[in-house]
């Protein structure tokens, strides 16, 4: 039996030997398929991280340490040496949690050690100890589930990794997140996996000794990028030193926001700060911009403004009662003071002529009715509308106002005016509004009209307050 046992103890380190040798030599068929990687920590002692590509290795997953022993004591020169030695890097945290409150304090403090590092790849919740193995899969599923919430919300890429038997006994489709599986042979089992542990017994160059060799399904080199935008399942995220960036993002000159997932917004948008309109590519709109069939006003920040907005020397009014729309058309504010905006929206001021009817605004925009001086000379414009009337030998006339009423106008017209001299005003005067009112629009306006929130369309029958 003693001389059974040595036999049998033979016989067993040569088929173990030769399993090694058979995934050394089919290592090359599966490195061609996905990226190689590996994992260490200090059991792994010195590396000469130098030396590791050598052997095809592009990341590592480098354990951070663990609520027993705290952080793993090759942690920190791990990272350098692999980041210097251009590997990607990933961390993970040995896992002793057994309930849902204690793997998120796993989290937090996985993230209070990695802060300060560029990580640069995913960060993993390593659950396989034997603490565990008693717990449900409904608990163990949830406890994955609330550890990589925790990772992610801080702009990480979370993955759970655990052995093939530990995910078929205590996981659940419920799970959310990339899986990482150990699996020691030929193929990895579990459908869906994003990387692959083949063994604990590889062999690269730098590293004296075994160390785990992982093999990548999921393009992560790719995906978590160190600065810009990148799509993926429908949704369009931005990083920042390779981290999911949230909120407010500014990027070559414009302003964007990312959602609590890190999805970027479009559309209108309305936060604590203001509303904004967020384009198809997701930048704030700035200055006066179309949106639909209305145009706005938005400031440097994006946020949209409402009433008086001077622009390029030409004056808008955006209604803060009509979802901050520009104002086009007739306008009257509260007062009883009508203004007068064109297509283009701008402040019509000085004289205008309106199917063959002359009206006059101010320099503060608002339409001038009874007798007025313009360029030396004496008009009446009526009250009940603002038409010009012409006057000839002090009665008023037949004639409708010519285009130049001051060739009409006596010195001394009159102290008395008819109060319906039975002008009218054209049924929609804002549709034939030539786009430049004339020479006569004073280039220097003096104080803005009112920015009251009041404004109604007028009703040009309507006589002026």
């Amino acid at each position: 039996m003693k001389k059974f046992n040595k036999l049998f103890r033979l016989t067993k380190t040569i088929l173990a030997l030769s399993l090694v040798a058979a995934l050394s030599l089919s290592s090359t068929a599966v490195v061609n398929a996905a990226s190689l990687g590996i994992d260490v920590s200090k059991y792994q002692g010195g590396i000469n991280w130098g030396a590791v590509p050598s052997s095809g290795v592009t990341y590592a997953f480098i354990k951070a340490g663990s609520t027993k022993s705290g952080v793993d004591p090759a942690f920190a020169a791990n990272v350098a040496g692999a980041q210097a030695a251009g590997i990607r890097t990933g961390v993970y945290i040995y896992s002793y949690a057994t309930s849902v409150e204690a793997a998120v304090n796993e989290a937090n403090l996985l993230l209070q050690w990695i802060e300060g590092y560029n990580i640069n790849f995913p960060v993993a919740f390593d659950i396989e100890d034997k603490v565990q193995k008693g717990l449900d899969a409904n608990t163990v599923t949830a406890m994955c589930n609330a550890f990589c919430d925790v990772i992610a919300a801080a702009g990480y890429h979370p993955i759970v990794y655990t052995g093939a038997n530990f995910y078929r006994a205590h996981m659940t489709p419920a799970l959310r997140y990339d899986i990482w599986i150990a699996q020691y042979g030929k193929a990895c089992e579990i459908p869906g996996h994003s990387i692959w542990q083949s063994t604990y017994q590889g062999s690269v160059a730098g590293i004296a000794g075994n160390v785990d060799i992982n093999y990548m399904y999921k393009d992560y080199h790719n995906m978590i990028i160190p600065v810009g935008f990148a799509q993926r399942d429908g949704f369009t995220y931005f990083y920042n030193n390779y981290r999911i960036q949230f909120g407010w993002v500014d990027f070559n000159g414009a302003r964007y926001h990312m959602d609590a997932q890190g999805h970027m917004n479009t559309d209108w948008f309305t936060d604590e700060s203001g509303t904004y309109y967020l384009a198809a590519d997701g930048h704030a709109l700035v200055g006066q911009n179309q949106v639909g069939p209305d145009r706005y006003y938005f400031d440097e920040a994006g946020r949209i403004q409402s009433g008086w907005i001077t622009v390029a020397d030409n004056q808008y009014f955006y209604d803060g009662n009509n979802g901050c729309r520009m104002v086009t058309g007739w306008y009257n504010d509260e007062t009883g003071r009508h203004y007068l905006f064109p297509a283009d929206g701008h402040l019509v001021k000085g004289s205008i002529n309106i199917d063959n009817r002359d009206y006059l605004f101010s320099a503060e925009g608002s339409m001038l009715t009874d007798w007025q001086t313009v360029n030396g000379l004496k008009f009446y414009y009526n009250p009940a509308d603002g038409d010009p009337e012409t006057w000839v030998n002090g009665q008023p006339g037949t004639a409708t106002a010519p285009e130049n009423p001051g060739t009409a106008v006596p010195e001394n017209p009159g102290t008395t005016a008819p109060e319906n001299p039975g002008a009218t005003t054209p049924n929609d005067p804002g549709t034939t509004v030539p786009e430049n009112p004339g020479t006569t629009t004073p280039t220097t306006p003096e104080t803005p009209p009112p920015s009251d929130t009041g404004i109604t369309p007028i009703d040009p029958g309507q006589a002026a307050g």
